[in-house]
């Protein structure tokens, strides 16, 4: 009768060595793995993440005792003074004008930058057209068709002296804001570069007069009655407007627009 035997041809210790081996090689592979979504995140973060943007030519806005100011380079808006009662939208970026190439396409998307200790009853940011508000914690939403949005700081009711608060404001996709918590500014698509270029009147300013359909709250100069405040006949924000529209389409910054409702 023969018999076979397997024949060890490790040590012992070799063996019992094994698992820490392992172990490191798994630590080593999930260091790998940690940097190789760091720069991912690098990547993304400096390139087109932020939808929102500053489109119109007026950084600074007072409104109910609270002024705004828009900072052109880190993509913030810093509120300061004391409010003094009222409604209204103190400050906005949109996420485009209402043409087909600017609106964003239907999907999950992540809202955030309002500091904490927001609310209802104090200040906020609130998307229009949708039900989606950020009072600190960001909000995740969904749009089942493209839409134009536009992120809005609003205060109401009993807010605090603001002094100094910074908003940093950002609509993202979901999955870039799961990869990357991060603020990054507002930063053109290479299509939005394209298309500036062909613009005629990049660089040029453009000033408009007239009547109520030339209207707009908030961007006329003061005293100035508006027709349109964002709420009726379906206007809802400034670039559904014809004289926006082409500001935008042109390319120009615009210097005045001197309109005044029911003025013919």
């Amino acid at each position: 009768m023969s018999e076979e035997y397997g024949v060890m041809t490790h040590s012992y210790q070799e063996i019992d060595a094994l698992p820490e081996a392992l172990a490191e090689e798994a630590t080593a592979r999930a260091a790998a793995d940690t940097a190789q979504v760091a720069k991912i995140a690098d990547i993304m973060n400096s390139g087109a993440k932020n939808l929102l943007r500053i489109t119109q030519i007026n950084l600074t806005r007072t409104i109910n005792g609270v002024t705004a100011t828009y900072d052109p380079v880190a993509g913030t808006v810093e509120l300061n003074g004391t409010y003094d009662g009222g409604s209204g939208t103190i400050f906005e970026l949109y996420t485009g004008a209402a043409s087909d190439q600017a609106k964003i396409p239907a999907g999950t998307y992540h809202m955030s930058g309002c500091p904490a200790g927001g609310s209802n009853n104090s200040y906020r940011v609130s998307l229009n057209g949708i039900t989606a508000v950020d009072s600190g914690d960001g909000v995740d939403f969904t749009i089942s068709e493209p839409k134009a949005l536009a992120a809005r700081i609003l205060i109401s009711g009993t807010p605090p002296v603001f002094n100094h608060m910074v908003f940093k404001m950002m609509v993202c996709e979901k999955s870039d804001y799961d990869a990357s918590h991060a603020f990054a500014p507002y930063c053109p698509t290479a299509y939005e570069m394209y298309a500036a270029s062909k613009q005629p009147l990049v660089g040029k300013k453009i000033s408009f007069y007239g009547d109520s359909i030339t209207t707009f709250t908030g961007w006329l100069p003061s005293g100035n009655k508006p027709f349109y405040t964002g709420s009726n006949c379906g206007v809802n924000n400034v670039y559904q407007t014809w004289w926006m529209q082409t500001v935008q389409g042109t390319g120009a910054e615009l210097c005045v627009d001197q309109a005044w409702s029911a003025s013919t």
